[in-house]
């Protein structure tokens, strides 16, 4: 009984060293003064396998005790270190010399930048953290290399269009292939996607880099991972707020304030023949002292925009989540243009053995948006100060005009409170993974993910319009936005 007692007593504490000999290893990474080190590169020695800090220098990778990892960040020198439990990790700083770093290709695998022949170009979410936008295409404007971000009409719900190195087709999309989390989306998901829940951008430009996607790929490849949380990190909420006003830009001091005045315009159109001087004479009488800037009459001033995002992040010690929820709501420049906001992201990752791991995510949004109908070449918008300034949107006594006398144009404050229009947007983005390692150097996963949205529209103008009195109509539509994608794709790593 004694033997037995003692073999068992053995075995279990081989049980537990073996135990510990694999798992995963937490630390943080620092520098010289002891700040922490954002997005350095965790790989393991003579592997590909690697990670990056986040945020506040840490990190953690699935590794045994005592396996060498090899530290490095850019303008640090890299070091070797055994793996322990609870590291931490000071880099010296390199003389002038760019260190290697890990990056995100074939459907969120990690490589180390170094061992990829193509162009890779990677930038962390946080340079974007304080820029808010409706869009998280927005914030890439100027950040890449050969990137460009369109926005034509600078409505809030908008998807703005981008291109990589121009346009690759005449006939076909130009769009780049979306990878978001390993899943393939359309470019008409990205503005159901909360800019606070990115965590890094990674474009892949040239067919080296590309060539694991096929032709899907002509046009290069946007791979967009998101915040996850970290194996044993105590829960974390984080709550931020935004308010701002936005104003379009240098348009009306470089353009419309140079155009003629009333006085000007008039003499202009006298002495070509266009009026005669009692019809001059007749308009000063009426309209006394006009001399309107339609700009600021089809255009709003300080446009308002707000955001509050909030986050509970953490992890144990085989499982970790990041679980989030944004409002935004943003008011265009031009009237009835407006777009308010609701996501909610979940990642969810586990480690349930030491050769099987399981994720999930689900990413949804609803919307609710509103576009002005009128576009850049139409007199009741983008054409507007092209209209006669010595007309007046107002009474003598300052009393804002329904229908402009003169102008015979509705006020376009009149239109959006007569004419009302709104779009609901329902998107969803869930996907899940299930990852076998066999025997050591091998790795199986298998993802897949959903990609679909359902939108409904309504319309109203009120009986009280003037342009049809007593006389009012309703419409709506509901319906399937973009057709239901399902993604799926396996792969093997060596």
């Amino acid at each position: 009984m004694r033997k037995f007692a003692l073999l068992f007593a053995m075995f279990m504490s081989i049980s537990v060293i073996l135990f510990a000999q694999s798992g995963v290893i937490n630390g943080k990474i620092v520098d010289e003064q002891g700040n922490p080190i954002p997005f350095a590169s965790i790989t393991i020695a003579n592997t590909t396998t690697g990670v990056s800090s986040d945020e506040n220098g840490e990190f953690s990778i699935s590794a045994k005790i005592n396996q060498v990892l090899v530290f490095s960040a850019t303008g640090f020198q890299p070091k070797e270190l055994p793996a322990s439990q609870n590291m931490k990790v000071a880099l010296l700083r390199s003389s002038g010399v760019v260190e290697d770093e890990v990056v995100v290709i074939g459907y969120g695998s990690g490589r180390r930048l170094s061992s990829i022949v193509g162009t890779v170009d990677r930038i962390s979410a946080t340079k974007f953290k304080e820029r808010p936008a409706a869009s998280m295409v927005d914030g890439l404007q100027g950040q890449f290399p050969g990137l460009q971000v369109f926005t034509s009409s600078g409505e809030p719900s908008e998807t703005s269009s981008f291109r990589l190195h121009g346009v690759g087709s005449l006939g076909a999309s130009s769009t780049p292939l979306i990878i978001l989390d390993g899943i393939q989306i359309g470019s008409g998901s990205l503005v159901s996607l909360s800019p606070q829940d990115i965590e890094s951008y990674t474009l892949l430009k040239d067919a080296s880099s590309t060539s694991i996607y096929g032709a899907r790929a002509a046009n290069g490849v946007l791979v967009i991972t998101t915040k996850k949380g970290r194996f044993d990190m105590a829960p974390t909420i984080t709550f931020g707020v935004q308010y701002g006003v936005s104003n379009p830009i240098g348009v009306k001091e470089k353009i419309y304030d140079k155009m003629m005045n009333a006085e000007e315009l008039l003499d202009w159109q006298v002495k070509t023949g266009n009026k005669t001087q009692a019809q001059a004479d007749a308009i000063r009488t009426t309209y006394k002292n006009a001399n309107t800037n339609w700009y600021d009459v089809y255009y709003r001033k300080n446009a308002p925009y707000k955001q509050a995002n909030l986050a509970l992040s953490g992890g144990g010690k085989g499982s970790n989540y990041y679980i989030s929820g944004t409002y935004f709501k943003e008011d265009g420049a031009a009237w009835r243009s407006w777009f308010e906001r609701f996501t909610f992201r979940s990642n969810f990752n586990t480690i349930i053995t030491k050769w099987l791991k399981f994720g999930a995510t689900f990413s949804g949004g609803i919307d609710k948006r509103s576009s002005n109908p009128y576009g850049s070449n139409s007199t009741n918008r983008g054409l507007s100060p092209l209209r006669q300034p010595y007309f007046s949107p107002v009474d003598s006594n300052g009393k804002r005009y329904d229908f402009i006398p003169g102008l015979s144009a509705y006020h376009p404050q009149y239109l959006a409170e007569k004419i009302l229009s709104s779009g609901f947007n329902y998107q969803f983005n869930p996907n899940a993974y299930i990852e076998i390692t066999p025997i050591k150097g091998l790795t199986l996963r298998s993802q897949g993910g959903y990609d679909a949205n359902i939108y409904r529209s309504s319309g109203v103008t009120l009986p009280s319009y003037l342009g049809s009195l007593n006389n009012g109509s309703a419409s709506e539509s509901f319906g399937p936005g973009r057709a239901k994608n399902i993604y799926t794709h396996s792969r093997i790593w060596l």
